[in-house]
């Protein structure tokens, strides 16, 4: 991992949202291109991230 990202546990949901949003630009970009995989790649860490957005409590 690089020095300058944060886990997205580190984040705050101002930068989860950020992440996001730069995950779904990417993902739109390889789906243009015809890059399955590396579409498939973002779909899933934008999952992890909006994840991250939910609260512990709302699943007790």
């Amino acid at each position: 991992m690089r020095e300058d990202q944060k886990r997205y546990s580190e984040m705050t949901k101002e930068e989860l949202q950020r992440e996001i949003a730069v995950l779904a630009e990417k993902a739109r970009k390889a789906e243009q291109m015809g890059m399955v995989n590396e579409y498939a790649v973002y779909e899933r860490k934008m999952a992890m991230a909006k994840a991250y957005m939910l609260n512990p409590a709302d699943f007790r």
